[in-house]
């Protein structure tokens, strides 16, 4: 990385689907159900997310989200160098309920 303020969205679907934190993703049957390697998928679970947190480097920081958010985003200052990210959720108690499944971060200066 290199210095500068970045934007990090932290979310468990992708973007394209739509779908808030705390949803369960519907089912899904492919059109082509004759070929094996197209078998779909069960619904997903939905999960209590109220929070989430992000580390980057030493900086550790939460942010609450609603029922209808699609995604946590938070905003650092972050200096150039390698450094660690971990991104997770967390429950109504602080309690770490899975990482996020898609994390995007952009430069924003």
């Amino acid at each position: 990385m290199r210095d500068g303020t970045y934007e990090f969205t932290l979310r468990r679907w992708p973007e394209e689907s739509g779908l808030a934190l705390r949803a369960a993703a519907p089912a899904w049957t492919p059109r082509d159900t004759d070929n094996p390697d197209h078998a779909g998928f069960s619904a997903g679970v939905a999960i209590p997310i109220a929070g989430a947190q992000l580390r980057v480097g030493e900086q550790c920081v939460t942010t609450s989200v609603a029922e209808s958010d699609r995604a946590a985003v938070f905003r650092l200052y972050v200096q150039a160098g390698r450094t660690a990210v971990e991104a997770t959720f967390q429950d109504a108690d602080v309690r770490h309920l899975c990482s996020a499944f898609f994390l995007n971060a952009r430069r924003t200066d």
